[in-house]
């Protein structure tokens, strides 16, 4: 919508603290996508109106520091991605959202419990099969990989 890359983080950021702060006063009985798309677009607006009026003041410095990884970086975290999407598969259904959960969106017991509905001491040694069962996958791949 016309925000500049670099502030699409805080754009998103107002768009929740608008809808924190106005939800009470919404009128639900229009369909709320079209009242998050308004609000989105006025956030959107303003955005771009600070982008213009910075440029007449702040022109953009030249020596702008790359800070993109360098392919190999790349590669290796493509690997690294590659490889843990295959080891997910492995797993069965319930453990693998149980580790993706608690491994990869880093939510507490107690969240995933109010999540699943299972209680939370069964949940941790779930997790602790899972977790064995992916180093005991990976084992196995190391040497199969070292033959």
């Amino acid at each position: 919508m016309g925000v500049w890359e670099a502030q699409v983080a805080d754009a998103t950021q107002d768009v929740f603290m608008v809808v924190y702060r106005r939800l009470p006063d919404a009128d639900l009985r229009f369909p709320i996508r079209t009242w998050l798309f308004a609000i989105a677009r006025r956030i959107a607006a303003n955005y771009r109106r600070k982008l213009i009026r910075g440029r007449r003041f702040h022109p953009l410095d030249e020596q702008l520091p790359d800070e993109a990884p360098d392919p190999a970086e790349l590669a290796e975290r493509l690997d690294g991605e590659r490889l843990m999407a295959k080891l997910l598969e492995a797993l069965d259904e319930d453990q693998r959202a149980l580790v993706v959960l608690a491994e990869i969106e880093q939510l507490t017991m107690p969240e995933i419990a109010a999540i699943t509905g299972i209680a939370p001491n069964t949940l941790y040694s779930r997790l602790r099969r899972a977790r064995q069962q992916l180093c005991r996958a990976l084992a196995a791949r190391d040497q199969a990989s070292a033959r």
